[in-house]
């Protein structure tokens, strides 16, 4: 807490009088203006006190003098007092998010995604539209509270929401638009788990039968795009990994993950898929091992796309990352089995790796998490069958 957050903190407590709380904020705040101001500050042979304030929008760069050093600071404070902006909660996001992007601290996929969720959030209430400086603690609990319950958050819901404000929050405090703590906020707030909505379950891996009858589809239905789902199916790939692949990519039996293909919006709305050089995830660029039979699938994809620049080539047209779940969507539906994405099937090879006893450091190299408590956490997941499971019990509890 700086001494600012003290003396408010002193002055909604009662410990010290208002008016001498206010006098030592304005000190405070005539103490950052000045500090604001790097140009020289001098006395002339004729006594009074000069300095040249910033050039401005409406004027450029302006010479003053004062007789007293203690008038001339006044005006210096009051200029950089007119320069404070009193900023929309909108244009700090905007603010946010551009400068994380120009730090490249995050893509063009998460500014379409944060974007996203600013809107779904917040775009149907007056927060977008405050100024930074009416913004309190009580506000922004009841409009928390408010869409947990209205929006009818689950807790990651939650969770993406938090994000947002802390971020721009966090943001306008570092541009001085406010004092707000927000992680004090946060660090406060009591909300009940009860408040959120349990999402629906839904299968999130392939048993293994079902994986059994896909791979055999896929196998009977040759191309590029269902052999790259089989790919999938060997390697734990994400959809954007595999979309980026090169022929070059493959070193004897490991296929360096070096590249991904990527999906946003550009300044005039319209979508784009680009491949960037770069892996996803912290962990990076890395080397899955690839087993006999997935260096099997890449020779059928090869004899099937011999000359194309990227392995996922069809008809001498790319496929793109989202095209590969309306592929498999057709291979669930011609079997009868749920539709599941292909990110379930990224779930499906990580639980096959645990169940198989792998060791974590190998998990994660092949998965291309920094953590395995990544994978044990949102990748592991029980594919065996209701019979397989009801075994196991029977030969574990013997009781």
């Amino acid at each position: 807490m700086n001494d600012y957050d003290v003396l408010r903190s002193a002055e909604a407590l009662g410990i010290i009088d208002l008016q001498s709380i206010q006098l030592q904020i304005d000190m405070y705040e005539k103490k950052k203006y000045l500090e604001m101001h790097t140009n020289s500050v001098w006395q002339g042979k004729n006594g009074y006190w000069y300095t040249t304030l910033p050039a401005t929008e409406e004027h450029g760069r302006k010479m003053v003098r004062r007789l007293n050093k203690e008038d001339l600071e006044e005006v210096i404070v009051d200029h950089y007092r007119g320069k404070i902006k009193n900023p929309t909660i909108r244009t700090i996001f905007e603010e946010w998010i551009t400068e994380k992007k120009q730090w490249e601290e995050i893509n063009q996929t998460t500014v379409d995604r944060y974007k996203g969720d600013f809107e779904r959030f917040f775009g149907d209430t007056s927060f977008p539209n405050l100024k930074i400086d009416i913004v309190t603690e009580d506000y922004l609990e009841s409009l928390i509270k408010n869409n947990i319950v209205q929006k009818q958050l689950t807790s990651k819901g939650y969770s993406n929401m938090k994000t947002i404000l802390i971020g721009i929050m966090k943001y306008a405090k570092r541009k001085k638009y406010t004092y707000f703590s927000v992680s004090a906020f946060f660090g406060d707030l009591q909300i009940s788990k009860k408040a959120f909505r349990r999402p629906e379950k839904k299968k999130q891996v392939f048993t293994e039968e079902e994986a059994e009858m896909v791979i055999e589809w896929l196998k009977e239905h040759p191309s590029v795009a269902n052999y790259g789902i089989l790919l999938v199916f060997q390697t734990g790939l994400r959809e954007g990994e595999l979309a980026a692949l090169k022929y070059e990519d493959v070193d004897g039996c490991i296929l360096n993950v070096r590249r991904q293909e990527v999906r946003y919006k550009d300044e005039n709305g319209v979508m784009v898929n680009e491949i960037v050089p770069y892996a996803k995830t912290e962990a990076g660029e890395r080397g899955v091992i690839l087993t006999d039979n997935a260096l099997e699938t890449i020779k059928k994809i090869r004899r099937l796309n011999p000359f194309g620049e990227y392995m996922m080539m069809q008809d001498g047209k790319k496929i793109h990352k989202i095209s590969f779940n309306d592929y498999l969507y057709k291979a669930c539906d011609a079997l009868g089995i749920e539709r599941r994405s292909m990110h379930k099937i990224r779930k499906t090879y990580g639980t096959m790796l645990i169940d198989s006893g792998a060791d974590d450091s190998t998990v994660m190299e092949q998965m291309g998490h920094s953590d395995i408590a990544t994978t044990r956490k949102f990748y592991y997941f029980s594919n065996k069958s209701q019979a397989e499971k009801i075994e196991q019990v029977k030969r574990a509890i013997v009781l």
